[in-house]
């Protein structure tokens, strides 16, 4: 058990170093509103994997309890982060609601939770799988994943709708990346809610390959405009 929690140590500062890179690239252009909506997208990935790889290191529950507390609280909003950066990746405009409506509901979440809202994170516990220390989800999470996955499937769907009818194959390329890194975030995340599997860091993996794959189309297919010299 303690070679396994080791590995999943590993594998987070791993996940952490991959956005924290991608944060160093993104935030050195961000002129143009495509680049902002993307680092905000960035950001809340980051502070998700922070809080989880916190997790791994620590020794004691309440640190756990504190870190999952903030992950939910800030690390939550990822999915509608990534929504807006779809609409200024295609160019959407109106239904300006949805947009208000998600800030919205971001800053609840985030003051709830933070300010020791109950039915979150109720308590903390260790797997007798890894060894990790696994959170105890309240009632309040579920409409909480509602609103993630309501905007991560909002902004898959319009890219879909896109990859369909473009005839650049630039922005297919672009689009085909962004599709593949996201469903793999959106199936393994979906994984914390099985007693018996969320005790594996499956969805800490699929960050890392989300992140790779970012860069990828990043430095590949020009998904923002960034000059790198290597």
């Amino acid at each position: 058990m303690d070679m396994f929690l080791i590995v999943i140590q590993i594998i987070c500062v791993v996940a952490l170093l991959c956005y924290l890179a991608l944060l160093w690239l993104v935030g050195r252009n961000t002129r143009d509103a495509l680049s902002r909506a993307f680092l905000l997208f960035l950001l809340a990935m980051t502070v998700w994997q922070i809080s989880v790889t916190m997790v791994v290191l620590t020794n004691t529950a309440s640190a756990a309890y504190y870190w999952y507390s903030i992950s939910f609280a800030l690390g939550s909003s990822f999915g509608f982060f990534y929504a807006v950066f779809v609409r200024e990746l295609l160019g959407i405009r109106g239904n300006n609601w949805i947009i208000w409506l998600g800030y919205a509901v971001a800053v609840i979440i985030a003051v709830y939770t933070l300010s020791g809202g109950a039915y979150v994170v109720e308590n903390v516990y260790q797997s007798s799988q890894t060894g990790m220390w696994l959170p105890t989800l309240g009632f309040l999470t579920y409409p909480m994943s509602l609103y993630v996955y309501g905007f991560m499937a909002y902004g898959m769907y319009h890219l879909t709708q896109r990859y369909r009818t473009t005839s650049s194959s630039l922005m297919r390329n672009r689009i085909k990346y962004l599709l593949v890194g996201v469903f793999l975030v959106f199936l393994a995340s979906m994984i914390n809610f099985s007693e018996k599997l969320k005790g594996y860091p499956v969805d800490i993996v699929a960050n890392v390959f989300n992140a790779l794959l970012i860069a990828y189309a990043i430095l590949r297919f020009r998904l923002l405009d960034i000059n790198l010299v290597i």
